[in-house]
Formats: structure tokens, C-alpha cells, sequence
């Protein structure tokens, strides 16, 4: 396995994260379905911490930067840097701030929506169905349930939010999530065939209000270091499309 080296950087250091890969996440993924929750929990735990300590160096006071990233760059990378810009900036703790978060650092950034889910455009091979499947972004979305619960007050939206976005991942409805990249979905005219999902959603004010946290205060800035409590997102599991599409 290649690393990154640290030689001609004296002032860098290496640490690896011990994430899994995608594989051992489709395996983890599949004991989830079986009612065996602690080695997905493991993960998400693994994510949030690893994520917190990130914060840590950047919030240091410091003149530091941090690079992050995984073989690819589209699967772990997205991850960390998406839960590390929740937990720093205010900004992407509200509605359309997620929506901007998730549309940036996982749509334009060419995680494989296609290879992951099997979300197809017409025309267009997915990919590697068998082996490249792995629920990457509704591990992404875990962790930011668990984070609703460690800071209540903390973003505009609710579970609800979260459950529309992981229940619409596999049916095609919108185009946000086809294909693997910005380039298939340019090829295959997409904006003019499709709506994202996040203009169908912020046009109907009733199913938005339903998604807003009524607890919600801005708090600026990075989130204050509390516990890490995991709870079971029992509601994700309802998304028979994830599991038929990983299966």
C-alpha cells in the first residue's frame, strides 16, 4: 500500500485514520440488516472522532492545514471533510447549507453515486456492480444523526431531512444522485430530463417546515467538544432501495 512521505515536509505528520474500505463497509452494512449494529457503529465512531481531531488541529490557534485523503479521494475523503465542515462552520448547519455541502464535496466532486448505489443514467454503464457497491454517503448521513443528537440546538434541520435525502438516494426520482460524475450527467443532458432534489424540496414550504428543528439556535463557528453517543438511526433501515441495491 503506497503512503504519503513526509520527506522535504519537517513540520508534517502522517496519521492514518483506520477507516474501512468499501468492502468491509458492504460487509458491516449487511450485518446492520441483520439486526448486528456494532460493527457499523464502529465505524461511524471511528469517522466522528477521527473528524473531531481534525477540528482539533485547525481550531489550534496555529497557522496549521490538514490534507485528507483515501485511494480515490471520493468515498472517505467526502466524508471526513463534509462532518468537519459541519462541526466548524455554521454555515452548512442549516437547510441550504447542507444542501450546498452535499451538492459541493459528493455530487461535484465525483463520488460514484452510480458504482456506489447503482443510481443509473440511460445509456450509461454503472460500473462494476458486484464489487464496488458500498452505502458510503448513508454512512456519511449516520454520523450526521448522531451529531443531531449530540447538539440538539445546533442545526436548522431534523431526522426528517436526513430521511428524505437517504430515501430518495435509489429511486431515480431526481437527478442529483445518477451517475458516477458532473461530466456523465453533462454528457447525458440531465438538467434538462431531471430536477435536483433540492428544488423540489425547498419549493413545498409544508414539507419543509416539516424538516426544520424547532430547537434550532445559530451557534458560529466550530461546535463545542461533548460526548460521543451513538444512537441507532432505526428509520434508515426503511430504504429497501439501499438494501436491494447493495444486496
Amino acid at each position: 500500500v503506497s503512503t504519503q512521505s513526509t520527506w522535504g515536509y519537517s513540520n508534517c505528520t502522517i496519521e492514518f485514520c483506520g477507516i474501512p474500505n468499501i468492502h468491509k463497509v458492504r460487509s458491516y452494512f449487511e450485518k446492520l440488516r441483520r439486526r448486528n449494529h456494532q460493527p457499523w457503529l464502529d465505524i461511524v465512531h471511528t469517522l466522528l472522532k477521527k473528524s473531531i481531531s481534525i477540528c482539533d488541529v485547525l481550531s489550534s490557534g496555529q497557522t496549521k492545514c490538514v490534507l485528507v485523503h483515501c485511494t480515490d479521494g471520493w468515498d472517505r475523503t467526502a466524508q471526513l471533510c463534509s462532518l468537519v465542515q459541519l462541526l466548524m462552520d455554521s454555515r452548512y448547519r442549516s437547510l441550504n447549507g447542507l444542501a450546498i455541502l452535499i451538492e459541493k464535496d459528493w455530487v461535484s466532486m465525483g463520488h460514484k453515486f452510480g458504482e456506489r448505489y447503482g443510481c443509473k443514467i440511460e445509456g450509461i454503464k454503472p460500473g462494476a456492480i458486484t464489487t464496488q457497491q458500498a452505502p458510503i454517503f448513508p454512512q456519511f448521513l449516520w454520523c450526521l444523526f448522531q451529531l443531531l443528537h449530540m447538539y440538539p440546538t445546533a442545526f436548522e434541520f431534523n431526522v426528517n431531512f436526513l430521511d428524505f435525502i437517504n430515501n430518495h438516494l435509489t429511486t431515480s426520482l431526481y437527478g442529483t444522485f445518477l451517475g458516477n460524475n458532473d461530466k456523465q450527467r453533462c454528457e447525458s443532458s440531465l438538467k434538462t430530463k431531471t430536477i435536483p432534489i433540492w428544488l423540489e424540496l425547498f419549493q413545498n414550504h409544508d414539507v419543509l417546515n416539516s424538516m426544520k428543528n424547532p430547537r434550532y439556535i445559530p451557534v458560529e463557528g466550530r461546535l463545542p467538544i461533548v460526548d460521543i453517543k451513538l444512537l441507532i438511526w432505526e428509520s434508515s433501515t426503511s430504504n429497501e432501495g439501499i438494501m436491494d441495491e447493495i444486496n
